[in-house]
């Protein structure tokens, strides 16, 4: 059974499949990850080991499976429907099959991965309300532990953090750029990550809290190696106001391909006349270009947008209220230019976005392609 599927296509031609079958041994499985060449669908010629074996989980549904490729790392997080007690987080060197770092954690504690250079990781743990930061080391430690942890702001008393979904795109390079024909890219190291943060009372009642963080990958690898490697929490005052925008997560789409280099790109049917998209761009001297050209903070005109004020989150969901002072710039189009349906949701690349319009069984039933270019 395939479980999910990473990819690393520019870089290495690869495509590693997660998968479970079955053993002898009575209602067990074993989770497995398939290293193989995208263009040929044969075991990678770079792989000594090209089915590398995770660990056992119950014949119940399906493990759940976070995956990212960055160079010769393989990082995976294994998650409920195990037969043990605790999730699993791990690395290995795909090309020789060694595991280099190996953490457990209660169930439903990482969701997600993020890679903030070649060697640092960023986990968003749910259990502790945290950004958790590890860093890979040359070989299998005895302990496997987060070098530093960046604390998200306090929750009320009785709710609690249900996930975090963390991502970032493009990924870190060991040549520093992506492999494609494509003559310019954004860099990983600029790029803006996104945290989708979903919090909820013990019964699951309203008010329930559903954000979105926007953060550079560059900032939280400064803070990690401005914090050493002890394994300290800092807490959220600390680090967060400067450096992060928050949003409702209404006004951002639930998929989570929805960001490129410094841009993101929203959707929302209760923003303004329908359709309605808007690109976000959080590269600072898009933001210094625009006020030099004369604009003024928060001034409109025609479609742009300069955001400087904090963005202030006040729910009964957190202790008290939640600022960001992250700056960017606002590009909106609107239904009156030439757009013909309206759109459920919407995904971004280097060079296009999509917008989605959906069934009544949420099946994609349309998409529209737009091209991203100048003005």
């Amino acid at each position: 059974m395939v479980v999910d599927v990473g990819l690393c296509l520019y870089e290495h031609d690869l495509i590693a499949v997660v998968t479970t079958k079955p053993t002898p041994m009575h209602n067990t499985r074993d989770v497995e990850v398939h290293i193989l060449q995208f263009s040929t669908g044969k075991p990678h010629p770079l792989a000594l080991e090209p089915v590398l074996f995770v660990r056992k989980s119950n014949d119940l549904p399906a493990t759940n499976v976070g995956i990212e490729i960055v160079g010769d790392y393989l990082a995976l997080v294994t998650t409920p429907n195990l037969i043990e007690s605790a999730a699993r987080f791990c690395v290995f060197e795909w090309t020789t099959g060694s595991l280099l770092l190996d953490h457990t954690v209660l169930p439903d504690t990482y969701c997600s991965i993020l890679f903030l250079s070649m060697t640092h990781l960023c986990l968003s743990n749910s259990t502790a309300g945290t950004l958790d930061i590890f860093i890979i080391p040359p070989s299998l430690q005895s302990s496997s532990k987060p070098v530093c942890r960046l604390a998200l702001p306090l929750v009320s008393e009785g709710y609690g953090f249900r996930a975090i979904e963390g991502r970032s795109e493009p990924n870190p390079s060991p040549h520093g750029t992506s492999h494609s024909s494509i003559p310019f890219h954004p860099t990983s190291e600029d790029a803006i990550a996104i945290f989708n943060v979903h919090i909820r009372n013990a019964e699951g009642t309203a008010p329930r809290g559903d954000l979105t963080m926007f953060v550079h990958r560059a900032a939280l690898l400064r803070l990690c190696e401005s914090r050493g490697s002890d394994g300290e929490t800092v807490d959220w005052e600390a680090w967060g106001p400067p450096v992060t925008r928050w949003m409702d997560t209404g006004a951002v789409p639930w998929w989570i391909t929805t960001t490129t280099g410094q841009r993101c790109v929203l959707g929302a049917t209760n923003m303004g006349p329908p359709p309605f998209i808007e690109i976000l761009d959080f590269n600072p001297w898009t933001v210094k270009r625009t006020l030099g050209d004369g604009w003024d903070s928060e001034l409109v005109e025609g479609r742009r947008s300069v955001h400087l004020e904090p963005s202030v989150i006040s729910s009964e969901v957190f202790q008290s209220t939640v600022e960001g002072c992250l700056p960017y710039v606002s590009i909106a189009r609107t239904s009156s230019e030439d757009m013909s349906f309206q759109f459920d949701g919407v995904l971004m690349d280097e060079e296009r976005f999509l917008g989605l319009m959906l069934g009544d069984e949420g099946q994609v039933r349309a998409i529209q392609i737009f091209h991203i270019g100048s003005d």
